[in-house]
């Protein structure tokens, strides 16, 4: 309560945080909050991943889809570019890493198919929690949202009354309603205009040349260094794609490959901007490695996809193959 009048409105990240160290002070060691988070971040993809690979109309064994879970919540850790401060430093992993693992468990959450009670409640205190983090988190939520419902009332020409019969979209909704009202405790929070009166006076022109300095010490002195990360565990994922080629299940024409590469650099940047942009605007200075933790991810993403796509775009011969599943 004084953090949120006086400080940071960042409310729901901070009773967690709190709440956990007082039972990390009961338990005696942090690593009981290091495991459950990898729990969370590991168990949310696992339970995705089945939906992603339904749109293929293909299934996998559950330790397959264990194996691809844990290989993806890997490639997120050895991608992240300052590996302690985002995942080891309590305070900045509650904020960023872990908040991404309870928006991943809110979407499998709303993608499960249960219609009972469980998973409505699960949903308003899962978009809750998120509705109360950090701006880059929720900046990038709100733009899940807007794609969402873009695509539902613009691409499908929906009407509300959709949104009254398919439970996908009754569960969306009811979590966009309670993040919504979360969010907005967050941003009309005292605390935040206390904390704005001790920094410089933003300004759009040092942010956005603060957000560019960022972007290009990022891209000069760690981007090299997890290139060879990102060409190893692209490969597993090449081997996926190429593995259901083999079994006559093609996703994607050569011809789309342009389509596919334009739409997630797009995304990609869009990313980019709604999470660096805001910490540079506020602070007047570059971000922070914790910020960039939501880029991390949408690198792991680009990784991880277009490695399955271009494995499955392409035929391979089978020694070719079978170094690959070496490798992998």
């Amino acid at each position: 309560k004084v953090m949120y009048f006086i400080w940071t409105t960042v409310w729901t990240n901070y009773l967690f945080l709190y709440s956990l160290i007082l039972f990390l002070k009961a338990a005696g060691s942090l690593v009981w909050y290091t495991l459950l988070m990898l729990f969370i971040l590991s168990y949310s993809v696992y339970k995705l991943l089945p939906f992603i690979f339904s749109c293929f109309n293909t299934k996998f064994h559950w330790l397959d889809t264990l194996n691809y879970s844990l290989l993806f919540c890997s490639t997120f850790f050895f991608l992240s570019f300052n590996k302690g401060e985002s995942w080891f430093w309590i305070m900045c992993s509650v904020e960023y890493v872990f908040s991404i693992a309870i928006l991943l468990l809110g979407i499998s959450f709303i993608l499960n198919g249960w219609g009972n009670i469980f998973s409505y409640l699960a949903i308003a205190i899962l978009f809750t929690y998120m509705g109360g983090c950090v701006l880059p988190i929720v900046l990038t939520t709100y733009a899940g949202f807007f794609v969402y419902y873009f695509y539902v009332f613009i691409k499908k020409h929906c009407r509300i009354k959709h949104l009254l019969q398919n439970l996908t979209a009754k569960k969306t909704s009811l979590a966009f309603i309670f993040f919504s009202i979360s969010s907005l405790i967050m941003m009309l929070g005292p605390g935040k205009t206390h904390r704005m009166a001790l920094l410089p006076s933003p300004t759009l022109s040092t942010g956005s040349i603060m957000a560019a300095k960022s972007i290009g010490k990022i891209v000069l002195f760690d981007v090299p260094h997890i290139l060879p990360f990102f060409i190893l565990f692209c490969i597993p994922w090449f081997y996926l794609g190429n593995k259901l080629r083999s079994s006559n299940i093609v996703l994607v024409k050569k011809e789309g490959l342009k389509k596919i590469f334009f739409v997630s650099s797009l995304s990609f940047f869009i990313l980019l901007f709604l999470t660096i942009f805001p910490a540079t605007y506020i602070l007047s200075d570059t971000a922070p490695y914790r910020v960039w933790s939501s880029v991390y991810f949408g690198i792991t993403i680009i990784c991880s996809g277009w490695g399955f796509i271009l494995g499955n775009s392409f035929k391979l011969k089978e020694a070719a193959v079978n170094i690959l599943f070496i490798s992998t």
